[in-house]
């Protein structure tokens, strides 16, 4: 694992070294173990390798087979080794077999259908002297970042975004597509299209993508995406359960192969407790912890939150801890951290502005703590609601519909009516708008909502530049829905969460903060064999009897304390204190805010003067200030404007 990079000069003239030397200049900012480069005439490989594993101590990349004339560069953890040795019969498996050379051997076996047989997380280059064309790929949930771009002259690619500017090539030019969906979009995603960066003309290799490269032009090919799976049909609840636990143990089990102390970030909430437990369980074999970070609020901090919501996790967390006996808890408070906090370095580190100011800080408190006792790697649960912990009664419910079972359905339905004392009659109606075409469904919103246009006032943009770029005509094309309204059943919405524009921003977090603190971000919770399976799996496995994420809560049992497995009443809530962190500085916030707008590229992107009238309305100290829409606003136009400001200089 770590990064590369490399050059192919299409028009057949030599690698010039100068340019090769300052790519692997910009891609060496962060700490590597290994760091080597190859070259052969017109194509150029680079490789910084940090040990994680215990194979990759034998790491020697870019690794050449004379023999067969085949390169390799590669950021990869492949965790199907053992399957790969006997598919490949190399004999048995061992430590000095490293995972690139897997990757190479699979593709001399298998040759661009190699990805049908490899698991990880991975992006690699292959160089095919033989062929003369280099093959790219990234692995199936698009966990490591391959930005690259092409012109008339040469492909140039890189884990990072900077070093493809040492080529000289490209220059740094604004993508204003980019940067309209960046403030066009009320989610934290950055963007609509998987493909699109900041930057015009550089592009990442989306999840589960491939490209090919030759002189003749390039190819890019999709070779997995999510998927409905036949349905599992087992005979009992208790081999359901059984067979998730397989799956999933097997997930974190190849994810926990480390020469260093295994982290994880840790909440008190299902998906995250259910992993640490299960990896805690693995590494106590052979005489290993499990070195779990949690966030807690500030000190003084005021509680706000509605009934049902928790800022402060710790007794969930500590009832795993006791529940486990093979977990240390280091508790992170962050101190004197918020929302705009080291922006500047942060921005050297995404090379972007971003939106997740609520989580960010606390993500690298964590991170950085994590360092101090030399973890490497981090465990997350971070997507398990959409997979591990599936439930979600709404959707379960439309798709027992559409599936004809009716049966269950309406046992379902009365179950749910009793539990949350709802009429049944209104959740029959969110069936029966789930049949109507969604612009009938937005109609409907409208109707019954005076203040249904909230989500869009998360968006800062300028409304004329907005229009010169198709602004919101984007997100009907892309079939985003601003408003959270359309009625999805399970399938569609576990899709749109696992969609390569969701995981591409994942990645471009995960892998770039990782690096910054020398480790690797893994989330079982996406392993491609847990989310087959998870597809496979029939919705009455997830809901039962009126109950949500049925399936997790009961292949735990006596794995994860009942205090966390059965907690139906208190829901975390992350970043609870992220505005009382803020309000010290909100004089200086105000005067930044009003200083908006004194510059070209802010009048042309921002619409100023709404920003302007909505920082003399909020209250910072409101009660309402956590959920209001506009103070999101408010500091995403500062990070945005920081961010120029910061390329500026």
């Amino acid at each position: 694992m770590g990064s590369i990079c490399g050059i192919y000069n299409l028009n057949g003239n030599n690698i010039n070294p100068e340019i090769s030397a300052s790519m692997m200049n910009e891609l060496g900012i962060y700490k590597s173990d290994y760091t080597d480069t190859w070259n052969a005439g017109q194509v150029f490989l680079g490789c910084c390798v940090q040990f994680i594993t215990p194979e990759s101590v034998y790491e020697k990349l870019p690794y050449q087979d004379k023999v067969s004339n085949i390169t390799i560069a590669a950021d990869a953890i492949i965790d199907n080794r053992a399957e790969l040795f006997a598919k490949l019969g190399i004999g048995k498996c061992n430590q000095e077999i490293t995972d690139s050379f897997l990757i190479l051997k699979a593709y001399q076996k298998w040759g661009k259908a190699c990805l049908a047989h490899l698991m990880g997380d991975f992006a690699f280059a292959v160089w095919d002297g033989k062929t003369g064309e280099l093959f790219c790929a990234v692995d199936h949930t698009g966990n490591r970042t391959f930005y690259y771009y092409i012109s008339p002259k040469q492909f140039a690619f890189s884990t990072l975004i900077k070093p493809l500017f040492s080529t000289g090539e490209k220059e740094k030019k604004y993508s204003d597509q980019w940067i309209c969906d960046y403030l066009s979009l009320p989610a934290v995603i950055h963007q609509l299209d998987a493909e699109l960066t900041i930057y015009k003309d550089i592009l990442l290799l989306p999840a589960a993508h491939a490209l090919t490269v030759s002189k003749q032009g390039i190819s890019k090919e999709v070779y997995w995406q999510v998927e409905k799976q036949k349905e599992l049909k087992l005979k009992s609840d208790q081999e359901y359960a059984e067979a998730f636990r397989h799956v999933l143990k097997q997930a974190i089990n190849c994810r926990i192969r480390s020469i260093k102390p295994v982290g994880i970030m840790l909440s008190g909430g299902l998906d995250s407790t259910s992993i640490a437990c299960l990896a805690a369980q693995e590494l106590g074999k052979t005489g290993k912890s499990l070195q779990a970070f949690s966030s807690i609020p500030m000190e003084g901090y005021r509680n706000k939150l509605s009934s049902g919501k928790i800022a402060d996790e710790t007794p969930y967390i500590e009832a795993v801890r006791e529940y486990s006996g093979n977990l240390d808890v280091t508790y992170c408070r962050c101190d004197g951290k918020n929302s705009l906090s080291d922006t500047d370095r942060f921005f050297l580190i995404f090379e972007q502005p971003y939106k997740i100011l609520e989580n960010l800080f606390w993500i690298d408190g964590i991170l950085s703590r994590a360092g101090e006792i030399n973890t490497g790697i981090m465990l997350t649960g971070g997507m398990g609601n959409t997979t591990i912990s599936y439930g979600i009664f709404r959707q379960c419910i439309i798709s027992l519909m559409r599936s004809g079972k009716w049966i269950r359905l309406v046992k379902e339905i009365r179950s749910y009516s009793d539990l949350k004392k709802i009429n049944p009659i209104r959740i029959t109606s969110e069936l029966i708008k789930a049949l109507l075409p969604y612009e009938l469904q937005i109609t409907w919103y409208k109707l019954r909502n005076s203040n249904w246009d909230a989500p869009l006032h998360l968006s800062p943009i300028n409304p004329i530049y907005a229009d010169r770029m198709g602004g919101r005509a984007r997100f009907k094309s892309y079939k985003y829905d601003p408003f959270y309204i359309k009625k999805m059943d399970s399938f569609q919405f576990r899709k749109m969460m696992l969609s390569p524009a969701h995981l591409s921003h994942l990645a471009g977090i995960y892998t770039k903060i990782a690096l910054a603190h020398n480790l690797i971000i893994r989330d079982p919770s996406i392993d491609k064999r847990v989310i087959e399976f998870c597809f496979s799996v029939p919705e009455e496995q997830y809901i039962r009897n009126g109950r949500e994420r049925f399936l997790l809560r009961r292949a735990m049992a006596g794995i994860l304390p009942d205090k966390v497995r059965l907690n139906y009443g208190y829901r975390g809530q992350q970043s609870a204190d992220f505005v009382q962190r803020l309000l010290p500085m909100e004089q200086e916030i105000r005067e930044e805010i009003m200083k908006i707008g004194q510059n070209e590229q802010e009048k042309k992107y921002l619409d100023i003067e709404r920003i302007h009238r909505t920082i003399k309305a909020i209250d910072l100290a409101g009660t309402d200030a956590f959920n209001d829409y506009n103070l999101r606003m408010l500091l995403r136009s500062i990070i945005f404007c920081r961010y120029l400001k910061h390329m500026q200089c």
